[in-house]
């Protein structure tokens, strides 16, 4: 879960250079290959800036994600190592504990995932419920990271993004709770 964490900030930091790239008026040679898929939007709705602003929740959010991701990691390399050792039989309650615990680790691991789902679903594809991973919207099957906040942006409706970066903070948070 630690690397999901690592991955999870690399995302925000690419979404986030996005944004940058909107405010500058540049655009990178992937973003004007998609754009010719995708109608251009008439008006921009919204605050680009304040938009920009909310992506310090989406940073906290994160670092939040990766401290509880490492704490259990730290705990399942703890109990895999302790499951590696020799335990007298005399010690059968202690094997009991030990499975349960790694139980519940291997649990935790399971259901990581189901945490960043909205039950809404994306604008325009209520079916996708992930906010982290979907197809994009312009690109058919080509995975898009945040699809809901990076369309929103393409879109420039900076309104919608901001919702949009509060969606994926609480589906964070609510992850980083589900490993403490």
């Amino acid at each position: 879960s630690t690397d999901y964490a690592i991955a999870l900030e690399g995302y925000i930091a690419k979404v986030e250079s996005k944004v940058d790239s909107a405010i500058a008026g540049t655009t990178t040679e992937e973003d004007d290959e998609e754009a010719r898929a995708r109608p251009e939007p008439t008006e921009i709705k919204g605050s680009i800036d304040e938009l920009k602003l909310s992506f310090k929740k989406l940073h906290k959010a994160a670092k939040l994600f990766k401290r509880a991701a490492e704490a259990h990691d730290a705990w399942a390399a703890e109990l895999a190592e302790e499951a590696g050792e020799d335990i007298p039989w005399w010690k059968w309650f202690s094997k009991i504990k030990l499975y349960y615990q790694i139980r519940r680790v291997n649990e935790k691991y399971k259901y990581l995932e189901r945490q960043f789902l909205y039950s809404k679903g994306l604008d325009q594809r209520n079916w996708f419920k992930h906010v982290i991973f979907a197809p994009g919207l312009w690109t058919g099957y080509a995975g898009a990271v945040f699809p809901g906040l990076t369309e929103a942006i393409d879109g420039k409706d900076y309104g919608n993004a901001q919702r949009w970066v509060g969606i994926i903070e609480g589906k964070i948070f609510k992850a980083a709770g589900s490993l403490k």
